[in-house]
């Protein structure tokens, strides 16, 4: 299981950020919800294929660890771009609230 660790929130982008080793990764809603692959600057260069093999540590607001079959249930009643958008606002603002 590769852990990622929770690094911060991007809401302008809304992209919330998760390091592996140095290896930098993001989900971002698009129609779905898609964990990918990043740049040293925080851009995205391609999706991760399968992601179950991934827990993801330290989520807000409580530093929990999820799943990605978590994550995609957290986001599963939201299927439109801005639903998807407003839902990852909700989730990782109270990591920036904290």
């Amino acid at each position: 299981m590769k852990e990622l660790k929770f690094k911060e929130y991007d809401r302008g982008n809304v992209r919330a950020y998760f390091t592996h080793d140095k290896q930098l990764f993001c989900i971002q809603p698009n129609y779905t919800v898609e964990l990918l692959v990043c740049s040293r600057d925080g851009e995205p260069s391609h999706q991760v294929e399968n992601c179950v093999g991934y827990s993801f540590v330290n989520m807000p607001p409580d530093g929990d660890s999820w799943s990605w079959i978590e994550i995609l249930q957290y986001f599963s009643r939201y299927e439109s771009g801005g639903d998807l958008m407003r839902r990852m606002n909700e989730l990782f603002d109270l990591a920036e609230a904290a």
